[in-house]
């Protein structure tokens, strides 16, 4: 991927709390240019940004190379969590959470970070919104998104950030189950 400007860093974990120090890592993608901007919000929130490398490749030779594509990882999914520390039952077998280990799972994310509200809906998109108005070119910005990230996208549009003239949603279902 040429081009790509990869940018990992860590990110207010809370951004209403008083308490600035607790961070997140964080991890996302640009195919630069010169003009607009086009954030891609798509993808489920435990998959990695990687899986839309040849989607973001392709979306940005089609757009010619004119637009800033940012791509990221949704928050938290940057930052592993340690399946032994939460005692989860099937680790190290498989990656799937089963139902009995959610509340260890849980009580292992509130030990490590505190109030899991930082997990919430409303944080991931103002984790947008702050990048957008940080980090992109000072371009107008749409955001794009499918699947998932149709409710991310959907909660940008409530915080209405005034870089953002635009937003495209997909879907919320892929394609195959409508």
């Amino acid at each position: 991927m040429g081009g790509v400007t990869v940018l990992h860093g860590a990110i207010m974990l809370s951004w209403n709390a008083q308490n600035t120090e607790v961070l997140v890592d964080i991890f996302m993608k640009r195919l630069p240019a010169t003009t607009k901007d086009l954030e891609n919000a798509s993808n489920s929130p435990g998959l990695p940004s990687t899986n839309l490398k040849y989607i973001v490749v392709l979306l940005h030779s089609q757009l010619e190379g004119e637009v800033n594509l940012y791509t990221r990882d949704h928050r938290g999914r940057s930052t592993r969590f340690d399946y032994v520390a939460a005692q989860l039952t099937t680790y190290p077998i498989t990656t799937d959470i089963k139902l009995p280990d959610v509340p260890a799972c849980a009580k292992a994310l509130q030990q490590q970070y505190g109030d899991l509200a930082s997990f919430s809906t409303t944080s991931a998109p103002t984790d947008v919104v702050t990048f957008i108005s940080k980090y992109t070119n000072g371009e107008c910005t749409i955001v794009y998104s499918g699947s998932y990230g149709t409710t991310l996208t959907e909660r940008v549009m409530h915080l209405a950030p005034p870089e953002v003239i635009g937003h495209g949603i997909a879907t919320l279902f892929p394609h195959h189950l409508l």
